[in-house]
């Protein structure tokens, strides 16, 4: 009497084709779950530039002052320049007017008073993502 192939069951070859296609997913979904866990690119970049810009700010003042968590700068042609956080955003102002959004979203924004040459900004964006730099005052 003839016998009948069996086909149950999974060939080696199938287990191997598996296992290459579940190594090769995993393989691909690590950069993407290590990009989500770290602050991103784009919250990075725009701390910097911020940070960047209060640096220039100050650098081309006449004087400065701070008012808790607000920057006062008076520039060469006596402009009063504010920036602050207001609500989640941190803004610019030039003589208690306009609004210039310089970042956003913003769970905090401090700006602590190291002495005489240098102030600390920080910027918390989410609870896992805060910056902070040290602006050396001329």
């Amino acid at each position: 009497m003839p016998r009948l192939h069996e086909s149950n069951g999974f060939t080696f070859l199938e287990a191997l084709f598996s296992l290459t296609i579940i190594t090769i997913i995993l393989f691909l979904s690590t950069p993407l779950l290590t990009s989500i866990r770290n602050p991103s690119y784009y919250e990075e970049q725009a701390s910097l530039h911020l940070f960047h810009f209060i640096q220039e700010e100050i650098n081309a003042s006449k004087s400065f002052s701070l008012n808790g968590n607000t920057l006062q700068i008076v520039s060469w042609d006596d402009r009063i320049i504010q920036i602050e956080q207001y609500g989640t955003i941190v803004r610019r102002t030039v003589n208690g007017t306009g609004h210039e959004t310089l970042l956003t979203p913003v769970e905090s924004f401090t700006i602590h008073d190291n002495g005489p040459s240098t102030l600390t900004l920080e910027v918390q964006i989410h609870e896992d993502s805060r910056f902070q730099r040290l602006i050396h005052l001329p």
